[in-house]
C-alpha cells in the first residue's frame, strides 16, 4: 500500500498486490515446469503439468486485484476504484461524508495483518478486501491528517 499522490486537494493511495502477483506467477510457472519435465516421461505429465497451472491461473484471477482511494476536494467526490482481471468498479461517495479511516488487525505478532476500512457517514465500508502486512498503518494515518479526522484503530 502507498501514498502516490498527497497534496492539498487531492490524496491518491495505491494497493497492487505485486509480490502476491509474483510469487503465484512463480509457482505456477515452477508447478508447470516440475510436472512437465518430471512427470512426462511417466506419461502422466499432463495431469501434473495441467492441474497446478489452472489452479494457479483461477487464483491469479480470483484473488488479484488493484485497489485505488482518491480523494478530491475540488470536486468533494471520494473514490474506491477496484481492477480485476474481469473488469473495473468504482463506489463513488461524497468527500464530505468521509468522517475517517479505522485499522482492522487480524492476527499476533509477526503473523499480525491489517486492513483499511473508510468510514463513510457512520458506516463502515472496506477500502481493501484482504488483510495484509504492507503499508496500511501509514494509509490510514495519511487518510486521517488528510481528512482531518482522528486516528483510530480497532
Amino acid at each position: 500500500m502507498k501514498i502516490t499522490q498527497n497534496t492539498s486537494d487531492t490524496l491518491v493511495v495505491d494497493n497492487t498486490p505485486w509480490i502476491f502477483a509474483a510469487i503465484l506467477i512463480a509457482a505456477v510457472l515452477f508447478s508447470t515446469a516440475m510436472g512437465f519435465f518430471v512427470f512426462a516421461p511417466l506419461g502422466e505429465g499432463l495431469v501434473f503439468t495441467l492441474m497446478p497451472a489452472i489452479g494457479g491461473v483461477l487464483c491469479f484471477v480470483f484473488l488479484v486485484r488493484r485497489t485505488q482511494l482518491v480523494l478530491d476536494r475540488r470536486t468533494d467526490s471520494a473514490e474506491v476504484r477496484r481492477r480485476t482481471v474481469f473488469g473495473y468498479a468504482v463506489d463513488e461517495f461524497r468527500l464530505s461524508a468521509l468522517q475517517g479511516a479505522t485499522l482492522y488487525t487480524e492476527g499476533a505478532g509477526k503473523s499480525r495483518r491489517y486492513r483499511v476500512v473508510l468510514d463513510v457517514d457512520g458506516s463502515e465500508r472496506p477500502f481493501t478486501m484482504v488483510y495484509t502486512g504492507f503499508g496500511p498503518k501509514d494509509a490510514v494515518d495519511a487518510i486521517n491528517a488528510w481528512v482531518g479526522a482522528s486516528p483510530s484503530r480497532a
